[in-house]
């Protein structure tokens, strides 16, 4: 048996796969994106795998040149699949096939979805939420309480939510934050708890920033809780994200490095972009 080992950004964890350790002894679990692709090219048992979704991109880039760094060498993950292009560059940078400390450890970066940021709050009830429905940028400003984003240093939706902040809403990020009217979380999915207690809990927030993609349910439509309202960052305020991903090679597992451009290969054709789609996740 072939194991790919998939260190995936937290957004992904629905559509590609995680560890379900609710059960005992914990079991990996194929989300439907990897189930699409074996389906479609006749895989059985005889590849897994086994996606580690549950840390941030910004860990998961920590995991993978920590281990390629040391002595002797070992490989956490042979695919990441990161929510930006930036982390898995910064691997390919030192690794890569032109790397600066080692070359020819990894691949280079490949876009292999895209994403895109909303601004959501749950069930309208001043001041614990707020009516993000078509709001003006300046009636936010003036009657926000509290907003959460991811911590920037670790995904790339905290750096886009704090752009979203100061370049939509006119927001100083440095004075909101001291005034404890912006709070950060890791990973991404604690920003989506936060904002499910509401501003009323000390440890909600009124909204807040968070990918998309945490609130598909694999019906290509996007389904935020019936309560919540949202904003929609895309076209003239934010584009789309485009989120990349790197081989990382063991030479003692040369199958599992096959078996994950296999799978890249793959998310690009139109069958591999429709199974994205079901998830808010495609070009």
């Amino acid at each position: 048996m072939t194991i790919v080992k998939v260190g995936a950004a937290p957004l992904l964890a629905r559509s590609f796969g995680y560890l379900d350790d609710s059960v005992s002894p914990p079991e990996w679990v194929e989300g439907s994106v990897i189930e699409a692709y074996k389906v479609a090219n006749g895989i059985g048992t005889e590849i897994e795998f086994h996606v580690t979704s549950s840390v941030p991109s910004g860990m998961l880039r920590n995991q993978i040149m920590n281990g390629l760094g040391a002595s002797p060498r070992y490989y956490p993950y042979t695919l990441f699949l990161s929510a930006d292009m930036n982390f898995p560059g910064l691997v390919a940078a030192s690794y890569g096939p032109t790397g600066s400390v080692v070359a020819g450890l990894t691949s280079g970066v490949s876009v292999f979805s895209q994403g895109r940021l909303i601004h959501v709050s749950g069930d309208v009830t001043l001041p614990g939420t707020i009516d993000l429905t078509d709001i003006d940028p300046a009636v936010f400003k003036a009657n926000y309480t509290t907003v959460g984003i991811c911590e920037p240093t670790m995904g790339p939706y905290g750096v886009a939510g704090e752009q979203a902040l100061e370049e939509f809403y006119d927001i100083d990020i440095a004075a909101a934050y001291a005034a404890g009217k912006l709070k950060y979380f890791s990973p991404i999915e604690e920003v989506d708890k936060a904002i499910e207690k509401t501003g009323s809990d000390p440890s909600g927030v009124q909204s807040g920033f968070i990918p998309s993609a945490l609130h598909y349910s694999g019906t290509g439509v996007l389904t935020p809780p019936d309560d919540w309202t949202y904003r929609d960052f895309v076209g003239e305020d934010y584009d789309l994200h485009n989120q990349g991903a790197l081989i990382v090679y063991d030479p003692g597992d040369t199958a599992a490095s096959t078996a994950a451009q296999n799978l890249l290969t793959w998310l690009a054709t139109p069958a591999g972009q429709a199974a994205l789609a079901l998830w808010g996740l495609s070009f």
